[in-house]
C-alpha cells in the first residue's frame, strides 16, 4: 500500500492568535491545492434590553417590537445578533417610543459601528431602524415609524476582516517566518519596518518623484500604530513624500490593493526624521507600506528589495524567478496627489533600493 496511507493528518496551526475573546471567530476553508484558508470573522453581537422610553407620544404604533444589533467593519457587516427579549407598546400616544440598553459593544478594534434592527408592531422580520456610528454608546432612543424601515437584517456574516492561506503542512503562505519580524515582548521597540524586528536603514536612495513606491509589512497580532514616517538624509527644497498603508488583495493577489491609511505629506526639504502622527489599528495579515514622492528628489533611508525574509513574499511565475526575479518592492507611476482608494502596482519589476517607510506601535 502507499506510504500516504500511513502519514497521520496534519495540524493547521495559525500562528496569529484567532480567539473569540477579542471578537473575532475563525473559520476554515480547504482548497483544491490543499492549502486551508482561515478566514477572521467579527464575532455577532448579543442582545440589548428594550423598554418603554417613558417620553410621551412617539412615532411608534401599537404592538411588540424585539430588536437585533449588527456589528459594522470595513470589511462588511455581521449577522443580526441575538433577539431582544422584547417590549410592548400599549398606547402609543402615551408612550409611544422605546429606550434601548445595554447596547454591545465589540471588543474587535475593527468595528466602527452598529446597526439597530427592528420588527413593526406584531412582525418577526427584522429591519434596519438606526445606526450607531461608533463603537462606544450603550444606549439609545427608537422614534422611527414602522413605515421607515425597509432594509432587512443581514443573515450572511460579511465582517471578514482577514483571511490567511495556510499550506499542508500548517506554515503560513504570508511570509514564511517573516511573522516573527515583530518582537511584541519588547516594549521599547517601537518602531518597525518591513521585515525585521527594528527600524533600521540598509542605505540611502534618491527619491524617484510621481511613483508610488510599496513595500510589505506583516502584522503578525492586532496593533495600534501612533506614527509613520521616513528618515531624509539630503533635503531638496520643496521635496515632499506622502506616506500611507494599503490592504494586500489576499491569496490570489497578495500585492497593495485597496487604501487603508493616507496619511497625508512630509517635507524632505531637510535632513531629519520626518513623521506623522496617526491613530491605525491593523489586524494581523499582509499590509503594504506607501511612499509617494513629489515635486523635487530629495534623498532618504532606504531599503533593500531584496532582504531575507522579504523575498518569499513577492516572485515572478518561472523557475528563474525563484533566483532572479523575486522583489519586496512594486512600484505604481502616478502624478503627485493623494493615494489612490485602489492600487493597480506593476509586480516584479523593482529590485534596486527603495524608500524606507516606518512605522511606531503605540505604547
Amino acid at each position: 500500500m502507499g506510504e500516504e496511507l500511513f502519514n497521520p493528518p496534519r495540524r493547521v496551526r495559525s500562528p496569529f492568535g484567532l480567539l473569540n475573546s477579542d471578537g473575532y471567530e475563525a473559520r476554515l476553508r480547504h482548497n483544491a491545492d490543499e492549502s486551508v484558508d482561515v478566514q477572521q470573522f467579527t464575532t455577532p453581537p448579543g442582545a440589548l434590553v428594550d423598554d418603554l422610553a417613558g417620553l410621551g407620544a412617539g412615532a411608534l404604533t401599537n404592538g411588540v417590537y424585539t430588536y437585533r444589533v449588527t456589528f459594522v467593519t470595513p470589511g462588511g457587516e455581521t449577522e443580526g445578533g441575538t433577539i431582544s427579549g422584547g417590549v410592548t407598546v400599549v398606547d402609543a400616544a402615551v408612550n409611544g417610543q422605546v429606550a434601548l440598553t445595554a447596547i454591545p459593544v465589540s471588543p474587535n478594534p475593527q468595528v466602527t459601528s452598529r446597526n439597530i434592527y427592528r420588527t413593526i408592531a406584531g412582525g418577526s422580520a427584522h429591519l434596519l431602524a438606526f445606526a450607531i456610528a461608533n463603537n462606544t454608546a450603550t444606549t439609545a432612543t427608537d422614534n422611527v415609524a414602522d413605515a421607515a424601515l425597509t432594509t432587512a437584517a443581514p443573515t450572511v456574516n460579511t465582517a471578514r476582516d482577514t483571511t490567511y492561506t495556510l499550506d499542508p503542512a500548517g506554515n503560513s503562505l504570508l511570509g514564511h517566518d517573516a511573522y516573527k519580524g515583530i518582537n511584541t515582548s519588547m516594549p521599547t521597540a517601537r518602531w518597525y519596518r518591513s521585515g525585521w524586528n527594528r527600524r533600521a536603514n540598509t542605505g540611502i536612495v534618491v527619491v524617484t518623484v510621481d511613483v508610488i513606491f510599496f513595500t510589505p509589512f506583516i502584522a503578525p497580532v492586532a496593533m495600534t500604530l501612533d506614527r509613520i514616517g521616513v528618515s531624509c538624509t539630503v533635503g531638496v527644497a520643496a521635496s515632499t513624500a506622502r506616506l500611507g498603508i494599503f490592504r494586500s488583495g489576499g491569496r490570489d493577489n497578495p500585492f497593495p490593493r485597496n487604501l487603508l491609511l493616507d496619511a497625508g505629506t512630509v517635507s524632505l526639504a531637510a535632513a531629519g526624521e520626518q513623521t506623522i502622527s496617526i491613530s491605525q489599528v491593523l489586524t494581523p495579515g499582509l499590509y503594504w507600506f506607501a511612499f509617494f514622492g513629489g515635486v523635487a528628489a530629495a534623498t532618504v533611508g532606504a531599503i533593500s528589495a531584496n532582504e531575507e525574509g522579504l523575498t518569499a513574499l513577492i516572485c515572478g511565475t518561472s523557475a528563474a524567478a525563484l533566483t532572479s526575479d523575486c522583489t519586496s518592492t512594486v512600484t505604481q507611476a502616478l502624478a503627485f496627489a493623494a493615494l489612490p482608494a485602489t492600487a493597480t502596482p506593476v509586480a516584479n519589476i523593482n529590485g534596486a533600493a527603495n524608500p524606507n517607510v516606518a512605522v511606531r506601535r503605540s505604547a
